[in-house]
Protein backbone atom coordinates (compact mmCIF):
# COMPACT_ATOMS: atom_id res chain seq x y z
CA UNK A 1 0.00 0.00 0.00
CA UNK A 2 0.90 3.43 -0.67
CA UNK A 3 -0.35 6.93 0.24
CA UNK A 4 -0.51 10.56 -0.43
CA UNK A 5 -2.09 13.82 0.61
CA UNK A 6 -2.62 15.87 -2.44
CA UNK A 7 -0.37 19.12 -2.68
CA UNK A 8 -1.47 22.34 -2.43
CA UNK A 9 -0.58 22.89 -6.59
CA UNK A 10 -2.68 20.04 -7.65
CA UNK A 11 -5.29 21.08 -5.01
CA UNK A 12 -5.49 24.75 -6.94
CA UNK A 13 -5.04 23.16 -10.29
CA UNK A 14 -8.07 20.95 -9.45
CA UNK A 15 -10.29 23.41 -8.19
CA UNK A 16 -10.15 25.22 -11.46
CA UNK A 17 -10.48 21.99 -13.66
CA UNK A 18 -13.80 21.78 -11.73
CA UNK A 19 -14.94 25.25 -12.58
CA UNK A 20 -14.61 25.15 -15.86
CA UNK A 21 -16.36 21.59 -15.80
CA UNK A 22 -19.85 23.11 -14.38
CA UNK A 23 -19.67 26.86 -13.86
CA UNK A 24 -22.43 25.74 -11.48
CA UNK A 25 -20.23 24.31 -8.88
CA UNK A 26 -18.93 26.60 -6.23
CA UNK A 27 -15.74 25.15 -4.54
CA UNK A 28 -14.80 27.51 -1.24
CA UNK A 29 -12.63 27.55 1.38
CA UNK A 30 -15.89 25.98 3.69
CA UNK A 31 -16.89 23.36 1.50
CA UNK A 32 -13.81 22.18 -0.60
CA UNK A 33 -13.41 19.13 2.09
CA UNK A 34 -16.54 17.71 0.87
CA UNK A 35 -16.55 18.60 -2.83
CA UNK A 36 -13.05 17.53 -3.71
CA UNK A 37 -13.25 13.66 -2.37
CA UNK A 38 -9.16 12.16 -3.18
CA UNK A 39 -8.01 14.77 -0.50
CA UNK A 40 -6.55 11.88 0.82
CA UNK A 41 -5.84 8.71 -1.21
CA UNK A 42 -4.26 4.99 -0.60
CA UNK A 43 -3.36 2.83 -3.20
CA UNK A 44 -3.61 -1.18 -3.39
CA UNK A 45 -1.38 -2.75 -5.39
CA UNK A 46 -1.87 -6.65 -5.80
CA UNK A 47 0.12 -8.92 -8.09
CA UNK A 48 -2.48 -10.95 -10.43
CA UNK A 49 -6.10 -9.20 -12.20
CA UNK A 50 -8.13 -11.92 -9.95
CA UNK A 51 -6.88 -10.83 -7.12
CA UNK A 52 -8.74 -7.90 -7.31
CA UNK A 53 -12.10 -9.58 -6.29
CA UNK A 54 -11.23 -10.27 -3.01
CA UNK A 55 -9.56 -6.65 -2.25
CA UNK A 56 -13.18 -5.28 -3.98
CA UNK A 57 -15.36 -7.35 -1.50
CA UNK A 58 -13.20 -5.83 1.64
CA UNK A 59 -13.65 -2.68 0.61
CA UNK A 60 -17.54 -2.49 -0.47
CA UNK A 61 -18.08 -4.65 2.83
CA UNK A 62 -15.87 -2.06 5.26
CA UNK A 63 -17.12 1.26 3.82
CA UNK A 64 -19.51 3.16 2.94
CA UNK A 65 -19.04 3.80 -0.76
CA UNK A 66 -20.23 7.45 -1.95
CA UNK A 67 -20.59 6.46 -5.56
CA UNK A 68 -20.06 3.38 -7.52
CA UNK A 69 -16.49 2.43 -8.27
CA UNK A 70 -15.17 3.56 -11.51
CA UNK A 71 -12.97 0.79 -13.24
CA UNK A 72 -10.75 2.26 -15.68
CA UNK A 73 -9.38 -0.28 -18.91
CA UNK A 74 -6.97 0.26 -21.35
CA UNK A 75 -8.68 0.16 -25.07
CA UNK A 76 -8.22 -3.52 -26.33
CA UNK A 77 -8.98 -5.09 -22.53
CA UNK A 78 -10.85 -8.18 -23.14
CA UNK A 79 -14.48 -8.71 -22.88
CA UNK A 80 -13.94 -10.87 -19.62
CA UNK A 81 -11.93 -8.56 -17.75
CA UNK A 82 -14.67 -6.16 -18.39
CA UNK A 83 -17.53 -7.91 -17.51
CA UNK A 84 -15.78 -8.84 -14.06
CA UNK A 85 -16.26 -5.29 -13.32
CA UNK A 86 -19.81 -4.72 -14.86
CA UNK A 87 -20.64 -7.97 -12.05
CA UNK A 88 -19.35 -6.27 -9.32
CA UNK A 89 -21.31 -2.67 -10.34
CA UNK A 90 -18.23 -0.97 -11.16
CA UNK A 91 -18.73 1.96 -13.83
CA UNK A 92 -16.28 0.56 -16.24
CA UNK A 93 -15.00 3.82 -18.41
CA UNK A 94 -11.65 3.56 -21.36
CA UNK A 95 -8.68 6.13 -20.10
CA UNK A 96 -8.00 7.96 -23.41
CA UNK A 97 -4.07 7.31 -21.74
CA UNK A 98 -4.40 3.56 -21.07
CA UNK A 99 -4.70 4.10 -17.61
CA UNK A 100 -6.06 0.93 -15.81
CA UNK A 101 -6.90 1.00 -11.53
CA UNK A 102 -10.32 0.47 -9.87
CA UNK A 103 -11.29 3.69 -7.85
CA UNK A 104 -13.15 4.13 -5.03
CA UNK A 105 -14.15 7.02 -2.50
CA UNK A 106 -15.02 5.72 0.34
CA UNK A 107 -16.53 7.30 3.35
CA UNK A 108 -14.39 7.56 6.39
CA UNK A 109 -14.72 9.09 10.32
CA UNK A 110 -10.94 9.13 11.56
CA UNK A 111 -11.99 12.06 13.74
CA UNK A 112 -15.88 13.70 14.26
CA UNK A 113 -15.92 14.94 10.63
CA UNK A 114 -16.76 12.90 8.24
CA UNK A 115 -14.02 12.40 5.76
CA UNK A 116 -13.85 11.07 1.74
CA UNK A 117 -11.02 9.00 0.83
CA UNK A 118 -9.99 7.80 -2.70
CA UNK A 119 -8.81 4.19 -2.76
CA UNK A 120 -7.06 2.92 -5.60
CA UNK A 121 -6.49 -0.68 -6.81
CA UNK A 122 -4.42 -1.84 -9.40
CA UNK A 123 -1.92 -4.96 -10.16
CA UNK A 124 1.88 -3.91 -9.38
CA UNK A 125 2.69 -4.26 -13.29
CA UNK A 126 -0.04 -1.30 -14.34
Amino acid sequence: MRYRIKDSRHLLEKVVRKRLESKERIITVNNYEEELTDLAGIRILHLFKGDWQRIHKFITNTWELLEAPTAYYRKGDSGEVLSMFTKQNCEVKEHPAGYRSVHYIVETSPTKTKRYVEIQVRTIFE
